[in-house]
């Protein structure tokens, strides 16, 4: 399994490249009265069209909201001081867009894209870990702006 830690002063998050719910270590659900308020603020600004989100504290004393849009999942982090540090979606291959699509079949062209993890990040950032298979073999891409490169590489 892909783990790639990303961290800052205040926080350190793991994310499995995996198809399952992957969370930050320790946290506990709330009710959005339980989180800093520069927090909800940045959420309500950058997500207007979610209804029903969860919201936890992690361990660090930062916080986590999980909610769906149209189905995918995303989950939003953020550090003690309520500023968002970034946000994970989910998806399958057939959810990605045409143009990284192509980008990545130009060089994997033999190669199914089954599932996505999207990292979001300030600055418009955008980390994609794509999943691929052919018959032989399944890879992790990590796909930016800049590059593309395999991270791992399973024999089937």
């Amino acid at each position: 399994m892909l783990s790639l830690s990303f961290s800052n002063a205040h926080a350190q998050f793991a994310v499995k490249a995996d198809k399952s719910e992957s969370t930050p270590g320790n946290f506990k659900a709330v009710s959005s009265d339980k989180v800093n308020g520069k927090a909800i603020r940045q959420f309500q600004h950058d997500y207007k069209e979610v209804v029903n989100s969860d919201w936890s504290v992690l361990k660090d004393g930062g916080f986590l909201c999980r909610f769906k849009i149209t189905d995918v999942p995303y989950r939003a982090l953020y550090n003690p001081g309520g500023q968002w540090l970034y946000t994970i979606s989910n998806y399958s291959g057939r959810q990605l867009s045409q143009s990284l699509r192509d980008k990545i079949q130009s060089s994997y062209y033999n190669y199914q894209i089954t599932f996505v993890n999207q990292i979001d990040m300030p600055e418009n950032k955008t980390i994609y870990l794509v999943e691929i298979q052919d018959e032989k073999s399944i890879k992790k891409v990590r796909v930016t702006d800049e590059e593309m490169e395999i991270v791992l590489n399973i024999r089937k």
